[in-house]
C-alpha cells in the first residue's frame, strides 16, 4: 500500500520479489519505488498470519489489494503473499526482506 515501518530495516537492506523492478539493495530505493506504486486511499494490507521460523527470521503470510497510481488508476485484484524477514544479528534490523506472491 506504499505504508512501511522504515525504522526496522538496514539502509543496506536487499528487497526481492517477483517484481521486474527487483532485487533492490536500498531501504531509500525500495521506498521511492513503492510510493510511486500504490495508492494508499484506495488500497488496503491484510496480515494473516506472522511466525517466527528461525531464530533471526520471520515470515508473514498477507493478503494485498488496491489501484496503482497510474493515470488510468489499474485496479489490482485481491492476492495473498509471504514475506521472509531476516535479521541482522548484530544491529537486529531486517537485512533481507524477500517476497513470493500467489500472482504472476
Amino acid at each position: 500500500t506504499g505504508r512501511m515501518t522504515s525504522s526496522i530495516y538496514s539502509d543496506s537492506c536487499f528487497f526481492d520479489a517477483p517484481d521486474p523492478d527487483m532485487p533492490v539493495h536500498s531501504l531509500q530505493r525500495y521506498k521511492d519505488a513503492l510510493h510511486g506504486l500504490f495508492d494508499p486511499k484506495r488500497s488496503s494490507f491484510e496480515l494473516i498470519e506472522l511466525r517466527q521460523v528461525a531464530p533471526m527470521a520471520v515470515i508473514a503470510q498477507w493478503r494485498l489489494e488496491g489501484a496503482l497510481k497510474l493515470p488510468w488508476r489499474p485496479i489490482i485484484k485481491p492476492f495473498t503473499g509471504c514475506t521472509l524477514y531476516e535479521i541482522d544479528c548484530e544491529s537486529h534490523l531486517i537485512c533481507r526482506h524477500t517476497e513470493t506472491w500467489s500472482t504472476n
